[in-house]
Parts: structure tokens; C-alpha cells; sequence
């Protein structure tokens, strides 16, 4: 089942991480994802309508259960300040949690190199280390969209000044 949501938006930092703790797999499939109003009717930026995630590819870069490695998940998605934006861009990756029922406990969209939209937070929040979270994707073989993140970062960086 799909987690749905609503409600005003929270600007405490440590609000992820609490949700997280009852976290027991975690999905992480690349392309990110969007915030859809349930009712396509409705206005989604309504804090009042009930929305819901929806990813951007089905599968699966990495899938991840091991106590440890979801509490180092945890600790690599340690924020330390928003900013105010809203996006409308899917972002490079959708990370999927799941509680011990197997139910989508919650969704967060990383946006490389440093970036976590989650949509309860009042803005996009900046990573304490982002190369913590790199190490973890890295490890598990889902370094893709880093990895093309750099290669559009060097190509269009222009000509190397002397």
C-alpha cells in the first residue's frame, strides 16, 4: 500500500530520521520521484489534500535489510538546513521505506550531490555529509545517477582556465 499524506509541512530537521527508526528495508531505485494530489482534481500544494508518492522507475538499484546498514542509511541522511524551494523535478533518486509489515512506511527523493526532499519538510534540505551518502549507495552498487551527476557537472563545466 502506498503511503498517503497531508498536513502542514514540519520545519524540524530531525522529523526524517524519527520516522525512519521504524524503517526495516529500504528501496532505492533511480529517476527520484513526484508528489501527486490522490484526487488529480485537487490542488497538491494544499497542505489539506491527501497526496501520495509516485516513483519514476520500478527497479530497484539497491534493496536493503540489514539492521546496520539501514541505520548507517540513517545517519547518512543527517540534514543541516533547508532552503525554500519547491521543485517539480523528479530528482536522481527515490528512496523507499518500508516498516516491519512490509508497508511503504515513506518516500524520499535525493537530488545529487547533496539534496533530500521529503515531503514533509517545509523545503529541501541539505545533507550534513553528503559524501557519507554516496559511500552508501556506492557500496551497494547504486552509484549511477552519481555518477552521470559528475559527468554533466565536468562536461558542461566549460574550458579548464589556466
Amino acid at each position: 500500500m502506498a503511503w498517503i499524506f497531508s498536513g502542514e509541512a514540519t520545519a524540524d530537521l530531525a522529523a526524517l530520521d524519527s520516522m525512519l527508526a521504524a524503517a526495516r528495508a529500504v528501496r532505492v531505485t533511480d529517476g527520484g520521484c513526484l508528489v501527486y494530489a490522490v484526487n488529480q482534481a485537487e490542488n497538491v500544494l494544499d497542505p489539506n489534500v491527501p497526496k501520495h508518492v509516485r516513483i519514476m522507475h520500478d527497479e530497484a538499484l539497491a534493496f536493503e535489510t540489514d539492521p546496520q546498514a539501514l541505520l548507517d542509511l540513517r545517519a547518512a541522511l543527517q540534514v543541516v538546513s533547508y532552503n525554500d524551494g519547491i521543485t517539480m523535478y523528479p530528482g536522481d533518486y527515490a528512496l523507499e521505506f518500508f516498516d516491519a509489515d512490509g508497508e511503504q512506511l515513506t518516500v524520499v527523493r535525493i537530488d545529487a550531490p547533496n539534496l533530500v526532499d521529503w515531503p514533509l519538510w517545509v523545503g529541501k534540505a541539505y545533507l550534513a555529509d553528503p559524501a557519507a551518502l554516496e559511500s552508501w549507495l556506492t557500496a551497494r552498487g547504486a552509484d549511477g545517477p552519481l555518477i552521470r551527476y559528475a559527468e554533466h557537472k565536468r562536461r558542461w563545466a566549460g574550458p579548464p582556465t589556466a
